[in-house]
């Protein structure tokens, strides 16, 4: 009773890190920064890649059946459903590549969002003064290594996944991956290195898989998933600041 209580309080997370989110203007701010820069990427290379395919397309099927056997008005009917279909097909492989340029994109702005978080969220990170240039470049190449991290935890699940008895672990891989992705952005500004990450997986199971569960679901919502990356930033660093105090204990002994 006591892991599922633990559980149910890391899913349950998100509820102050979605009235934290809304209240401050500045935290929506940053979030909106890399949502918006992948949008607009979409919507600059959507037109030119759809009259592409189109074309291909196109050229593709002419050349398989020549001109004479087919009239002028055949022509542009064809013409007219292949464009729709390369549209469809455009509009599908953009709603689920979104998140994931979206997610890649947001990496450099979520440390700034964390950071804009820590003496928001309940109860308040102690601030991490005087960062200069230097540290935060270190803080970034940290933030990349630990989401390179989370993103093997991942892939692994991907494959383990394929091998029979194995396969019990990969939801459990994969769930870890997201907590841990999220997780370290507040971890990174305390210079707490990827095996200190992964033992804060490992002493705290049911809050973090609790937390990567619930953020596993929203992130494979095509489209949506890219609004509710800045909401697994706040909640990670919500559920960081809940856990760090014991931790720091449970380490200093």
């Amino acid at each position: 009773m006591r892991f599922i209580r633990r559980f149910l309080q890391g899913m349950g997370i998100l509820a102050p890190a979605f009235r934290t989110l809304y209240r401050h203007p500045r935290l929506l701010a940053w979030s909106s920064i890399p949502f918006s820069i992948t949008l607009a990427l979409y919507i600059w290379a959507f037109g030119p890649l759809n009259e592409a395919l189109t074309s291909l397309t196109q050229s593709f099927l002419l050349s398989l059946l020549p001109n004479a056997w087919l009239p002028s008005s055949g022509l542009d009917s064809m013409s007219g459903v292949i464009q729709g279909l390369s549209t469809l097909i455009l509009l599908g492989f953009s709603a689920f590549t979104f998140s994931g340029v979206a997610g890649i994109l947001s990496v450099p702005f979520n440390d700034f969002l964390a950071e804009a978080a820590e003496s928001r969220v309940s109860p308040p990170l102690n601030p991490v003064r005087d960062l200069g240039f230097k540290d935060r470049i270190r803080i970034l190449w940290t933030d990349l290594k630990l989401t390179f991290l989370g993103l093997t935890l991942t892939l692994s699940a991907l494959i383990l996944g394929l091998i029979p008895g194995l396969n019990l672990l990969s939801p459990i891989l994969a769930i870890a991956g997201i907590a841990l992705q999220y997780l370290s952005f507040p971890q990174a500004r305390r210079q707490l290195r990827a095996r200190d990450a992964i033992l804060f997986l490992l002493h705290y199971p049911a809050e973090t898989l609790g937390f990567g569960l619930i953020g596993r679901i929203l992130l494979s919502i095509p489209v949506l998933a890219g609004f509710f990356i800045p909401l697994l930033v706040i909640a990670g660093t919500a559920l960081f600041a809940r856990l760090e105090p014991d931790f720091r204990k449970s380490q200093s002994r």
